[in-house]
């Protein structure tokens, strides 16, 4: 695992620039099958950068095309929020090399705790199985236990007993908190998945939608027709 760059960037990435990005600890968050529930959308970062470097943005929210990987169909109007983090493997030797980089971090760099805020960032992201299995299916995580059930044991116990400096990934856990915290964000999330989930649901649904609104055309033509009659 690399070190990441020593400060952040302006907004929500972990980069250069600490004046305009409060720290802070980062609490309560929403583990990972909940904020996806809300419509918030885990992507594997870009390759070459900080194992660290964690991104959340709004994009364009889009269907995908069964059949056709990573290919996918933009809808106008509406954005989903996105975040990216770098991939990584896990396998049997890593909680023992994060442990003792993260020993040595609380020991010699108290003030710039970097991999325990990473740790404990994916520890609230990852509370069960389920967690691990949208991060393995995006991508982002490469596990070679062969069980995504012990990965998740392996966050929680790292998670235990830390106390690190103020975290770096504070504005992405507000950001993704205030997400979550929206009604209609859930609701919108429940509605793609329901009736947008791929481009021949969304094609029924819209399909249904016109035939129920020339219907009702039709029931009212046929009501004015009668009045018409009637006088």
């Amino acid at each position: 695992m690399d070190f990441p760059p020593q400060d952040q960037k302006q907004g929500e990435h972990v980069r250069d620039s600490p004046t305009e990005t409060k720290l802070d600890h980062v609490r309560d968050l929403p583990t990972a099958t909940k904020l996806h529930g809300s419509g918030v959308k885990f992507k594997k970062g870009n390759e070459g950068g900080s194992s660290l470097e964690i991104s959340c943005e709004y994009v364009p929210r889009a269907m995908r095309i069964p059949g056709f990987k990573g290919c996918e169909i933009r809808i106008p109007f509406i954005k989903e929020l996105r975040l990216l983090i770098p991939r990584f493997e896990i396998d049997d030797k890593s909680e023992c090399l994060y442990r003792n980089m993260m020993a040595l971090e609380l020991c010699h760099y108290p003030s710039k705790t970097h991999i325990c805020n990473f740790i404990i960032l994916m520890d609230f992201l990852i509370n069960t199985e389920k967690d691990v299995d949208l991060f393995v299916e995006e991508g982002i995580i490469f596990s070679l236990l062969g069980d995504n059930a012990a990965v998740a044991n392996m966050f929680n116990n790292l998670g235990l007993q830390i106390t690190p400096s103020f975290s770096v990934y504070h504005n992405i856990g507000e950001k993704l908190k205030a997400h979550y915290a929206r009604p209609w964000n859930r609701t919108m999330a429940n509605l793609k998945t329901v009736y947008f989930g791929d481009i021949w649901k969304g094609t029924e649904t819209v399909a249904a939608v016109i035939l129920l609104v020339l219907t009702f055309i039709q029931a009212v033509c046929s009501i004015l027709s009668l009045t018409r009659f009637s006088m």
